[in-house]
């Protein structure tokens, strides 16, 4: 109550964030929440309260929206739920399948609970219940979405990405887009995804896997930490002054 509160006032003061300001979100229970249990659906992880929100996830909080909670999974995002967890029930009828890993996500999307959850897509996470539960879901390109904070599954195969009740809302920049962007907390699996996004915004891929490569082997000649995608865009940029493309 007390972010949808904030929310509530900073609209009401003029300082409306986007789209997502004031909107009830939740997310899928492998997201890292600062001080929220986060168990990924198992019994093992379920004293795990991590001390940072994952990328994704501050994301939302950034953008204004209201995350009223984490929703129930199949266990380690895999085929089933833990015996000790009571598997969510499809709202349409409690004898339909739910979908698995999303399975939480999208029973509470269907059942009206909230207006759009993160959530993740392995071999069809999201894909899977959506379908089940009536909704809509993306699975973006891989890498396009932060994992940073994020239980993995299998990382070269895991996806970010939300769910919603509509074609619009899933589409629109509405959740979409406000989880997009280059991020510099990534796991190395996402570097390609990275040099990609470089690529995209200076010079072309090929000029860009040199430019990444020099960076990279920069940062071992230094004992000042470095991003080698901070390091390359800047030599990108000097590169494209230099009239070099």
């Amino acid at each position: 109550m007390a972010e949808a509160r904030a929310a509530e006032s900073d609209i009401v003061a003029g300082r409306y964030r986007g789209s997502l300001h004031g909107v009830p979100l939740a997310a899928k229970d492998l997201f890292w929440t600062c001080g929220v249990p986060t168990a990924a659906g198992t019994a093992i992880h379920k004293n795990f309260r991590p001390t940072e929100d994952a990328t994704a996830v501050r994301r939302l909080r950034e953008a204004g929206a209201v995350l009223l909670g984490k929703l129930q999974m199949t266990e380690g995002a895999y085929s089933d739920h833990h015996p000790q967890v009571s598997p969510p029930r499809n709202p349409w009828n409690a004898d339909y399948w739910p979908g698995i890993s999303s399975s939480g996500p999208g029973v509470a999307l269907a059942a009206g609970l909230c207006f759009g959850v993160l959530a993740s897509d392995t071999g069809g996470s999201i894909r899977w219940p959506s379908a089940a539960n009536g909704l809509t879901g993306i699975k973006p390109t891989w890498g396009r979405v932060s994992r940073h904070g994020v239980f993995d599954l299998a990382p070269s195969l895991d996806h970010v990405g939300p769910m919603a009740r509509s074609a619009a809302d899933a589409s629109a920049a509405i959740l979409h887009l406000a989880l997009a962007g280059i991020r510099m907390r990534e796991p190395d699996a996402d570097a390609g995804a990275r040099l990609r996004a470089l690529a995209r915004l200076t010079l072309g891929a090929g000029l860009a896997q040199k430019v990444y490569r020099f960076a990279t082997a920069a940062q071992t000649q230094t004992t000042t930490p470095m991003n080698p995608v901070d390091v390359a865009l800047g030599v990108a940029r000097v590169l494209e002054r230099c009239g070099l493309r």
